[in-house]
């Protein structure tokens, strides 16, 4: 048996995600027909203890494609910070090897422009950490989202102090503030992929582990639905001030209810 959270779409209430740890049966071994399995078994528990839940693995190892797009290892966020100001996000200008949405989907509103160039959400996130001694380390930015995770300078620099991403420095707390808004921002400027994390309202990532990290793209995920049906996406993601002024007004998670053991 493992356990793993679930993250809940809270649509109000002071909390905007609502975590809840599952138990269920853990199918060992790196292949994707172990993963899915477990997947699979994460997935029934929770439906016993939330059975209206419509729920996404986000993850490479997702049998679904909305959630293997969603992975921060395929996620892209533009290469530069965005400016701070609203516009409409014109479908048209979307990466060619994305869907476009359908015409029947609610219209994504992006406070982007539309950038040079994409990298992925794993390089952003791994190449602005600041440490005591060193970083952000940019470089990471145009490798590949494996080898900027397991770069060795991220674990030969000291203690983490924080993130620099363009012209925008992040503290360390609230806790997860900098990897969720990267990863709604790599959202809003794909509105056919976010369009579709609409119809779910709760997540999960096989991989991630409490115990041995804090980010989690399920989470994220979560958030970003949550943002969304509360009508608070485009105020939060106006600017960096906005998005801790919400963040830290809401308790972004609840405390962890224990599920089936």
């Amino acid at each position: 048996m493992a356990k793993r959270p679930v993250f809940v779409v809270c649509a109000e209430g002071v909390h905007l995600v609502d975590r809840v740890d599952v138990s269920f049966t853990w199918y060992a071994g790196h292949s994707s027909k172990q993963k899915h399995r477990s997947v699979r078994s994460l997935h029934e528990q929770t439906l016993l203890l939330k059975p209206n839940a419509t729920i996404l693995e986000v993850s490479r190892k997702s049998e679904q494609a909305d959630g293997q797009q969603c992975s921060a290892f395929n996620l892209t966020v533009p290469s530069e910070s965005p400016p701070n100001r609203a516009l409409d996000f014109m479908p048209d200008r979307v990466q060619p090897h994305i869907r476009p949405s359908s015409p029947r989907e609610a219209p994504i509103h992006s406070p982007f422009h539309e950038p040079d160039a994409y990298i992925f959400l794993e390089c952003a996130y791994q190449g602005s950490k600041v440490f005591v001694h060193g970083g952000p380390f940019s470089d990471l930015y145009s490798a590949t989202p494996r080898n900027a995770r397991h770069d060795k300078r991220l674990k030969c620099s000291g203690p983490l102090t924080g993130f620099r991403y363009g012209d925008q420095s992040w503290p360390l707390t609230p806790l997860t503030a900098f990897y969720d808004w990267l990863y709604i921002t790599a959202l809003m400027h794909h509105p056919e992929i976010a369009s579709r994390l609409l119809h779910y309202d709760a997540f999960t990532d096989i991989e991630f582990n409490p115990r041995r990290s804090v980010n989690c793209q399920a989470h994220a995920s979560a958030l970003y639905v949550s943002l969304h049906r509360r009508g608070l996406l485009n105020k939060a993601m106006a600017s960096q001030e906005a998005f801790l002024a919400i963040v830290t007004t809401f308790d972004t998670q609840s405390p962890p209810f224990l599920g089936r053991s």
